[in-house]
């Protein structure tokens, strides 16, 4: 993507220089800006699909960086909740809930873990099922 602005390109360049996980940094923006347009991505055929991501739409840099950083930090507690906490991937992503700047977490229902009465709801429902 080619910034239009130079105030813009030079906020993007020093964000990833200062980022002290530059290895990520460009990783957790490219997927951050797919985010952005994902219902147009999915509504189009490759040629649009390809047309929208070499023209990227304007879009807010500000609310771009912090929205890559906090689907850096939720990966980050996901990761360490497996790991460390020895849990499985989908009780993490049920139990630890996307910080707000994260546009969407893949896997739940509206972006959104539900609530923990509501997990006890299901659990228990899928007790009675049983």
């Amino acid at each position: 993507r080619t910034w239009s602005l130079l105030p813009d390109t030079i906020r993007l360049w020093d964000s990833m220089f200062a980022s002290t996980h530059k290895d990520n940094f460009l990783r957790y923006v490219s997927v951050t800006m797919v985010m952005v347009i994902r219902d147009q991505l999915l509504r189009g055929d490759f040629s649009t699909c390809l047309r929208v991501l070499q023209a990227y739409p304007p879009t807010n840099l500000d609310r771009l960086l912090e929205s890559s950083r906090a689907l850096w930090i939720y990966e980050s507690q996901i990761t360490l909740a497996c790991h460390k906490g020895g849990i499985g991937l989908g009780q993490a992503l049920r139990s630890i809930t996307p910080p707000p700047a994260i546009i969407m977490a893949y896997g739940l229902r509206g972006g959104v873990a539900p609530q923990i009465g509501e997990q006890v709801r299901q659990a228990g429902e899928r007790g009675l099922a049983a």
